[in-house]
């Protein structure tokens, strides 16, 4: 096959064409910092003095053979393959000087309209036919009728990442220090494109592999999709074939459809499937691109192993996405081996549901003693989390050996004399706010059994979505004001005590900034207004508040911290 690549001002290329965006294809996921280095490159050439273009992008697509006509007009359709984030975002940018063109001189609106029939054709086809994963259809209301839906309304990374686009394509167009058909002129006419066409998809993904082979940064599971899909076509033929390579695509379209949920890393879905696909127990989680090669060899020698793969793919990145849907789960995930040994437990298909949330309460509860409380890092007992989460997803263990396996983890460390070094210790600055937040929302979940009752679940969905800071209360306050004075004692500093365990408890988000420094009386008229937190009651039926009262709440938090995880 002869593959000619062409090379193409931005303008020349989007000439006679309609684009589309498979749905196995990854959603639209750049984010502020591509955009601003694609602003800095154009606004570099309108810096510059001299007619000079600036190279872009490879773009690489598919060309499916089909024609839509649009009144007298013939367009090919294209599948584009790679370049998909770049086009977007300049297309974008385009709708956003239409915009702006529409507002100004007669020429400048003449020049409106022409990029309006150019995004939008006669028939309300787009230049870029959909958005792969767009459920809301945002990118095709913007085209069409500039409508934008506000950023809480929408449930996807995607989604989200869009509108952010939008908004700062838009501010970049509104700033432009010269004529906005200064701006129109070096986009259409000094970005260039090398533009691969081919009408065989087994070398559109050999194309895609070998140019993002070069330095080009690419997230590594799409690396590997590409690798994959390149074996699938040369393996399989016939109609056979195609039906198989159907079905791959099938399970693509649900795996970025997962991933656009939430931000959830390819690279590690593709780490943790080649992991657990090694024949032998590892020691470590696997490279990326180490997991590359280990999978592409694996499906060279078995192209049926392909679908299992991806299957495998899918179900990891389903497990990813409840990690992050759970914020009790989210607050002890921060270490990439004991995600992986949570992830290998939801793969396990052998354990009932029952059993996996038993097991998964058990890696909870040891994982937070390892990582919370006696503040391991990253490279604590790596080994000894891959081992048996390779052998639980395998299904070589029962649940009762993998409860074992993972109590076994906490043996190396000692988690009572961890929990003494927080007497009197700077718990706000020296423990991290995920943790912190996770050891009250535990003490809370007591107190709510205790009292034979449920936790506040609006409430907590609060706390868990803000930022620690506007949650995290101090009672004694961090600069208290002159109705503290005396309160601690003589002599004694107010920053040896402020940030203590017992001085620190959680109301739902901004509320500490209405109690701010205020008395101790006037805090609690405060406190009274959010009782949905039952540590609040615990304070509110406090008279005073001093350092007997810091002293006996932290000897009542570490006592039911060793109750918690001691025994």
């Amino acid at each position: 096959m002869t593959i000619k690549p062409d090379y193409q001002h931005f303008d020349d290329l989007l000439q006679k064409r309609l684009f589309r965006v498979p749905e196995y294809q990854r959603a639209y996921s750049w984010g502020s910092q591509q955009r601003k280095e694609l602003f800095f490159d154009i606004t570099k050439l309108h810096q510059q003095n001299i007619e000079r273009n600036h190279f872009m992008a490879t773009i690489v697509c598919l060309q499916t053979g089909k024609k839509e006509e649009v009144g007298v007009d013939e367009y090919g359709v294209f599948d584009i393959v790679d370049g998909q984030q770049r086009l977007t975002t300049l297309i974008i940018i385009l709708k956003a000087l239409s915009k702006k063109l529409g507002e100004g001189s007669n020429i400048q609106k003449r020049e409106a309209k022409k990029l309006d029939e150019l995004l939008v054709k006669g028939d309300q086809r787009l230049i870029l036919l959909q958005t792969n994963h767009d459920s809301s259809l945002l990118f095709r209301k913007y085209l069409l009728d500039e409508a934008l839906p506000a950023a809480d309304s929408v449930g996807t990374a995607s989604e989200k990442n869009l509108i952010d686009a939008v908004k700062e394509c838009e501010e970049f167009v509104i700033k432009w220090p010269d004529d906005p058909l200064v701006l129109l002129k070096i986009v259409k006419n000094r970005l260039d494109f090398v533009f691969y066409a081919l009408d065989d998809e087994g070398a559109v993904y050999t194309i895609f592999e070998v140019l993002n082979s070069r330095g080009l940064e690419v997230d590594w599971l799409d690396k590997c999709k590409s690798v994959l899909m390149g074996i699938a076509f040369n393996k399989f033929k016939g109609r056979a074939g195609s039906e198989h390579i159907k079905e791959i695509h099938k399970r693509w379209t649900k795996i970025y459809e997962t991933i656009g949920l939430d931000k959830i890393p390819g690279h590690e879905i593709l780490r943790f499937a080649a992991t657990l696909r090694q024949p032998d127990e590892p020691y470590k989680i696997m490279s990326s691109h180490d997991a590359l090669e280990f999978l592409r060899n694996y499906c060279e020698e078995n192209p049926a192993l392909i679908i299992n793969v991806t299957d495998d793919f899918l179900e990891i990145a389903k497990s990813l996405d409840k990690l992050n849907e759970n914020p009790r789960w989210r607050a002890v995930t921060d270490i990439l081996h004991a995600r992986f040994l949570a992830v290998a437990i939801m793969y396990n298909t052998y354990l009932n549901d029952k059993e996996k949330s038993e097991l998964l309460d058990v890696w909870e509860n040891v994982t937070f003693q390892i990582f919370g409380l006696c503040r391991k890092d990253a490279r604590h007992e790596v080994s000894t989390y891959t081992r048996p989460a390779h052998r639980v997803a395998n299904g070589k263990m029962t649940k009762t050996e993998v409860a074992r396996n993972i109590n076994v983890l906490r043996d190396v460390v000692d988690v009572n004399s961890a929990i003494d070094k927080f007497k009197g210790a700077d718990c706000y600055f020296g423990w991290s706010s995920r943790d912190l937040l996770y050891f009250f929302y535990r003490y809370e979940e007591f107190l709510a059994k205790q009292a034979g009752a449920a936790i506040s679940t609006h409430v907590w969905e609060q706390i868990w979505r803000a930022s620690p800071e506007t949650t995290i209360e101090h009672i004694f306050p961090e600069n208290p004001g002159v109705e503290w004075r005396g309160k601690l004692g003589k002599g004694i500093k107010p920053e040896s005590q402020v940030h203590r365990l017992g001085n620190l408890m959680l109301l739902p988000p901004n509320v500490n900034s209405q109690a701010g420094r205020k008395s101790f009386l006037k805090k609690k008229e405060i406190y009274r207004n959010n009782r949905n937190l039952r540590m609040v009651e615990e304070i509110l039926r406090k008279r005073e508040w001093n350092k007997q009262a810091i002293e006996d709440r932290e000897k009542k938090l570490l006592k039911w911290a060793k109750y918690t995880w001691c025994t």
